[in-house]
């Protein structure tokens, strides 16, 4: 039984990372992006529209709430000569520190855009549209920015939500060519 548990977890992901691949319903062609199309009377906004990257994870705030229990029940009776209070004491404080070195590393390295009526702007960088040759959002909510004179830049990370945010906030500002690739209903 010990050994099953890791094999059915390895024989899963071997599934999916190769196997699902190669099915023939997933080598159909992709779609072609979609351009925005401005709406007939549009309310545009009048600010800058910032969007914070990331997916809501909800079983994270279950896992600090038990490391936050584990750490009331176990902290009081750890270090006195009581082996399974202090390793559990000790797990939980572990785990309340990685589950809050999680949120302040994703808050601080996540990704981030900002979308004005100037340009974009992200982490480390800013760009007028003058200077953006095109922008493309991803099936996999990943923004492409493709300056005129350089690299191009991918910002990834971003939920549905904040998909959709950057899609209507480009088709506001953007004087760049702007692209999104379809979902394809998901």
């Amino acid at each position: 039984m010990i050994l099953l548990l890791p094999f059915g977890v390895l024989w899963f992901y071997l599934y999916i990372a190769v196997a699902w691949r190669l099915l023939p319903e997933r080598r159909k062609s992709r779609r072609k992006p979609v351009r925005y199309q401005r709406p007939d009377n549009p309310t545009e906004p009048d600010r800058t529209v910032r969007v914070f990257g990331g997916h809501r994870r909800v079983w994270l705030c279950f896992i600090f709430l038990l490391g936050c229990v584990g750490t009331f029940v176990y902290s009081s009776s750890a270090f006195q000569d009581d082996t399974l209070a202090t390793g559990a004491a000790i797990a939980s404080w572990a785990v309340v520190a990685l589950v809050l070195a999680s949120v302040v590393w994703r808050a601080a390295r996540g990704p981030m855009i900002a979308i004005s009526p100037e340009g974009l702007e992200w982490r480390g960088a800013k760009l007028g549209w003058a200077e953006i040759q095109d922008v493309r959002l991803t099936r996999r909510r990943v923004l492409i920015v493709q300056p005129r004179n350089g690299d191009a830049v991918r910002i990834g990370g971003f939920g549905t939500e904040q998909a959709t945010r950057i899609h209507v906030a480009m088709g506001h500002f953007s004087l760049a060519t702007y692209a999104r690739e379809s979902t394809g209903g998901r």
